[in-house]
């Protein structure tokens, strides 16, 4: 058999793949011959399945391994004895003979009277009778990492107690049982379970997340025949490739998503087979909604299910459009023969087969007075148009109606002709009108933004509104030809010169509307001139109102965007005169510190150069300096000190160099962190000073960095040049001197600064590399 699927959305590709395999799978038993060792690409830590050879040479051989999967084990499995302690009483496990870690055991007690599962499973008896008396056999801690089979069919158990403590679980088997709810920790970490079969239990709630948790790998899950009437979606899949998730025979009405699931369109869930046969849908579930989607095609590119819904009523009105326009270039050949549904109403398509039916026909009535709204209307929504039809016509309605929400359309189409409407009311609804009709209503004025509201509407008719008296100039910018005005006069004057190059560019008969003019009458609109009216001086006084009011506009835009240009030079400038104006009798406080330099430590000559003359120079006139590479103490926490120091500093001395702000990692984040708060610093207090030395000769082009960008271009900074020799005097002098600590020792500050060491500390990079070598 083949099948061959052109131009097919991704989601039915998937779907068909899928029906295929499982029509097709054979059934075959797990020996040597028929088998091959299989590891599934999402669980590589189990080593012990096998898959049936029928999968072999398949495009599909994953997802056919899950439906054909076996153990290596399969049929060795030892039991282990189960205890009746008494007739309504608990039971406990008694192994019969020495745990075997090359063995794998399983507990079976099936057609019993069984009312809990035995009481040791997962807990040590606690019970202190109980204990004395099977203390040799009770404990099973040995057995639990190798019971890999659980087959409890057919008794009364109520509840599903944690047995998470089995993690070699492979099968879980309850079905016909009396379980009413299942909690999603039930199955916490058994990463092995392949299969768990719940059918014929009273099942009436599962709580989300119980089948979809990413720690499961369940390949099938049958929990047919309960009483389950809501399902929240995220058990309706599992987080890999599945076989089957059985809910057939169930009272399921409709879906939700209880834990707001939102469909992730980069994974990909599945694929795999949902049964929903014989449930009592009659609603197609709005997967958009339910899902969380913008979009119901991004279901087809992460959800790659099959989907069976024989045996279901479903109404085949607008819910159901979105779901088989997705599909709808192969939909015949997805549900003929294997999904044999048919629609259960409305009654034209009543036991008509689904894929059969023009999606055109999905449609939906709603009732007049609670989802329509408004009694006077008839409201019909057809998906298929992607519009909300709504029928007001004849209704003696004084206002608009209320207008109700689609969750299948996003266009509205309303019809309000023939009614004593006055005004348009501004609201966000208008922009989703695609056709309005308010012929013959008594319209009084249609303002500026309820015409740009209705920019979306490809038509409005507004014959014989004889109140209108005026037209909104966004008119302009729609089609005249679907702007239908009959048999209305509007007032034209000198604001209204528009209409006649607007009514003239399409040609349009449909507009044909008239003009009343001062002083001449009432023409028709087309004939309508500006040569009709003096609007002359007005037109001049126009043209130099909006001359004068564009240049002024203009101005503003060039400061604001000189000021954002410029902010940080100009934000220098008021800093340095606020320092040069301030007032002499203000007391500013005791700094630890007089200067922090600032320089990049890996850099060699800058580093040599502040080693050997900069700091030493500043020592001795008298400055207390701060060296960060060797003044924080080894072990601290570098950002933390330099944040400490620069609070207690007056002064932050950048040695600016090509590598300041370097590539490496660690000493790049240390001096910018360095500036920053230097920089926070200067420019909140005025007794802060930054001074800033040009030691590579940068230019503002070059440099990247706001902040010091501005200080290069309006020049507050020191060049490191050898134009001169008073490179050390330029630095003092930037230094805030005026408390600045007086030492006995500035007469060796003389004798230094008149020595080889402070010439030669005010040659240029080129000079000390020269003396160096």
């Amino acid at each position: 058999m083949r099948i061959v699927v052109r131009r097919a959305p991704t989601l039915v590709r998937s779907l068909l793949a899928f029906q295929f395999f499982l029509t097709s799978s054979g059934s075959s038993t797990c020996n040597d011959t028929v088998a091959i060792p299989w590891h599934p690409s999402w669980f590589q830590s189990r080593d012990d399945l096998y898959c049936k050879n029928i999968c072999l040479g398949r495009g599909d051989y994953e997802q056919c391994c899950v439906c054909n999967s076996c153990t290596s084990w399969e049929g060795e499995e030892i039991d282990l004895f189960i205890e009746e302690l008494s007739v309504t009483g608990p039971n406990v496990v008694l192994p019969h003979h020495s745990v075997n870690d090359s063995n794998v055991y399983q507990i079976y007690r099936g057609y019993s009277e069984m009312k809990e599962l035995p009481i040791n499973i997962c807990n040590n008896i606690t019970d202190t009778k109980l204990e004395k008396l099977y203390s040799a056999f009770a404990d099973i801690s040995y057995f639990r990492e190798r019971i890999v089979r659980i087959n409890l069919e057919f008794n009364e158990i109520k509840i599903l107690d944690d047995i998470s403590c089995l993690r070699r679980l492979d099968e879980l088997n309850l079905q016909y049982n009396r379980l009413t709810f299942l909690s999603n920790t039930s199955l916490t970490n058994l990463t092995f379970l392949r299969t768990i079969q719940l059918k014929g239990n009273k099942l009436i709630g599962i709580e989300p997340n119980t089948l979809s948790s990413p720690d499961l790998y369940i390949f099938n899950a049958d929990i047919s025949k309960n009483e389950l009437e809501t399902q929240d979606v995220t058990n309706m899949y599992t987080a890999y490739t599945f076989c089957e998730i059985n809910f057939a025979s169930n009272a399921i009405k409709e879906f939700v998503n209880e834990g707001n699931f939102i469909l992730n369109t980069s994974k990909k869930y599945g694929p795999g087979f949902l049964n929903l046969q014989n449930n009592a849908i009659e609603k197609f579930p709005d997967l958009k909604t339910l899902l969380n989607l913008n979009d119901l095609n991004e279901m087809g590119k992460a959800w790659k299910f099959g989907f069976d819904f024989q045996g279901v009523p479903v109404i085949c009105d607008c819910s159901l459009e979105p779901f088989m326009s997705l599909a709808e270039d192969i939909i015949e050949s997805i549900w003929i023969g294997y999904f044999e549904v048919k629609c259960a109403a409305p009654e034209n398509l009543k036991n008509q087969l689904i894929p059969k039916i023009d999606p055109s026909m999905f449609v939906c009535e709603y009732n007049a007075e609670s989802d329509c709204q408004t009694p006077q209307c008839t409201c019909v929504d057809e998906p298929n148009k992607n519009t909300l039809f709504i029928d007001c016509s004849n209704a003696n309605l004084t206002k608009f109606p209320t207008i109700p929400l689609s969750a299948y359309s996003t266009r509205i189409s309303l019809n309000l002709s023939s009614n004593s409407i006055k005004n348009i009311p501004n609201k966000p609804f208008l922009s989703k009108i695609s056709h309005l009709d308010l012929s013959n209503n008594d319209i009084l004025e249609i303002s500026e933004d309820t015409a740009r509201k209705l920019e979306n509407a490809t038509l409005i008719d507004l014959t014989n509104n004889t109140r209108l008296l005026k037209l909104p100039q966004m008119f302009q910018y729609r089609n005249a030809c679907s702007t239908v005005l009959g048999n209305i006069v509007v007032d034209c004057d000198c604001e209204s010169l528009w209409i006649s190059e607007w009514i003239k560019s399409k040609g349009c008969t449909t507009s044909q509307f008239y003009c009343n003019i001062p002083e001449q009458g009432i023409v028709p609109a087309g004939a309508f001139h500006e040569n009709d009216l003096d609007c002359v001086q007005e037109s001049f006084l126009y043209i130099w109102i909006s001359i004068v009011l564009g240049s002024i506009l203009l101005i503003f835009l060039v400061f604001g965007w000189l000021l954002r240009q410029f902010r940080y030079e100009l934000l220098i400038v008021y800093l340095r005169m606020r320092r040069t104006f301030r007032k002499d009798n203000l007391v500013y406080p005791n700094f630890k510190f007089d200067v922090y330099i600032s320089l990049d430590e890996n850099n060699d000559q800058v580093r040599d150069w502040v080693n050997r003359h900069l700091e030493k120079y500043l020592t001795y006139s008298g400055y207390n300096v701060f060296l960060p590479y060797r003044d924080i103490p080894y072990g601290s926490v570098r950002d933390t000190e330099i944040i400490n120091v620069l609070k207690d500093t007056r002064t932050l001395l950048v040695v600016l160099s090509n590598t300041y702000f370097g590539t490496i990692d660690d000493e790049r984040l240390f001096t910018e962190c360095e500036w920053k708060y230097g920089w926070t610093n200067f420019r909140k207090e005025r007794q802060r000073n930054i001074v800033l030395i040009n030691f590579d000769h940068i230019s503002s082009r070059e440099i990247k960095h706001a902040q010091i960008k501005a200080f290069l271009r309006v020049g507050c900074c020191i060049d490191f040049g050898n134009h001169d020799r008073n490179i050390m005097e330029n630095i003092r002098s930037k230094l805030d001197t005026r408390r600045r600590k007086r030492r006995a020792g500035q007469n060796y500050y003389r004798t230094f600064s008149q020595s080889r060491e402070c010439t030669k500390s005010a040659l240029s990079y080129n000079d000390i590399e020269m003396n160096s070598s």
